[in-house]
């Protein structure tokens, strides 16, 4: 148990990281926004990283965050700089900073239980775990790519990893860290997938570039694959406590995705949100849904379990009747096909 360092209440979901309850976000977001943004800045410096998006130079361009990228500057993912009045790509489409291994199917995957690969026993999925991302989540479970030193790591190009892909390989997955701010190495990946008849998916923050968007949704499509998009909240208050920012571009590429797809969505589109104790709670989850429902109700849906990961690991699990209450609100809330996930984890 901790106190809210605004409303001195005592809450079981306060941490050291983010200490202030979500009612005090949500009521007096403007006095504790610099106390916020301080909390994320040390998370991100102690590895050597941007704050946040730099705001004036050259424009990236490259996906939601709109780095403007001053003389000296890194932008916010650290695979871009500004040297002698230029723009300089260290990371690019034909380098890509990642990890890959083959995971045997089935897979704990967000989609698993909507995706015919978990039908797929003795077929392989090639996960490819880029090692960069937009956002700063405090919780993340796999921020270790944060050590990544790209100046001095050597990359891979698309052509290995295609070279990876054998007569085992069912399908390939981009996650991370998080594929968007390596969307361009993936896209000449995906290309090469398609070629071989294996399933694309992508594993995302959903903070995309549109145009890029568009070639990521023509590869899942075309292969079967899914785009599963990671909403991490409703409220941009929740939203930018927890990540740095504040979702609105998340929800505006999800728009654009279902008006692509259309009838489709339901087939190549899955949510999921991670049940953050005391933060993402049954009025987050219910939002959530509504938004969800007005594409389409069939459209999956993926509540996880959350448990104590980077800056927020002095903080609890989820409890198990927890998720069974954001369970039977997404399900009131009208969606048809509703899945609690990592129950494993919850308490």
């Amino acid at each position: 148990m901790r106190k809210c360092d605004l409303c001195n209440k005592e809450y079981d979901y306060i941490s050291s990281s983010l200490p202030f309850c979500k009612n005090c976000i949500l009521e007096r977001f403007e006095d504790i926004k610099e106390k916020i943004i301080e909390k994320h800045e040390i998370s991100r410096k102690e590895f050597g990283l941007t704050p946040f998006p730099p705001s004036s130079g050259i424009k990236c361009g490259l996906c939601k965050r709109d780095c403007k990228i001053g003389e000296g500057e890194y932008g916010f993912c650290g695979l871009k700089k500004v040297l002698n009045g230029k723009l300089i790509n260290i990371g690019s489409k034909e380098k890509g900073f990642l990890k890959y291994y083959y995971d045997p199917l089935p897979t704990n995957c967000v989609a698993d239980w909507v995706c015919k690969g978990h039908r797929k026993i003795g077929y392989f999925n090639l996960a490819i775990f880029y090692e960069t991302c937009s956002l700063n989540c405090l919780f993340c479970q796999n921020y270790h790519f944060k050590y990544l030193e790209p100046e001095i790591e050597k990359p891979l190009t698309p052509e290995e990893i295609i070279e990876k892909i054998n007569e085992r390989v069912y399908c390939i997955c981009f996650f991370g860290g998080d594929p968007t701010t390596q969307a361009l190495h993936s896209i000449e990946i995906a290309k090469g997938a398609l070629r071989k008849n294996v399933v694309v998916c992508y594993e995302s923050n959903g903070l995309w570039n549109e145009k890029i968007l568009e070639e990521i949704i023509f590869y899942v499509k075309e292969s079967g694959g899914i785009l599963k998009f990671d909403i991490k909240a409703w409220n941009k208050e929740i939203y930018f406590s927890l990540t740095g920012y504040d979702g609105e571009g998340v929800f505006k590429n999800f728009k654009k995705c279902c008006e692509i797809l259309k009838e489709d969505s339901k087939k190549h589109l899955c949510v999921s949100t991670l049940l953050v104790p005391g933060y993402i709670n049954e009025d987050e989850i219910r939002n959530i849904s509504r938004f969800i429902k007005s594409f389409d109700p069939e459209i999956p849906y993926a509540l996880l379990a959350f448990a104590p990961h980077f800056k927020m690991k002095d903080i609890r699990r989820t409890k198990r009747e927890e998720a069974e209450k954001c369970f039977k609100i997404a399900k009131e809330e009208g969606l048809k096909n509703v899945r609690i996930g990592n129950i494993f984890l919850l308490s």
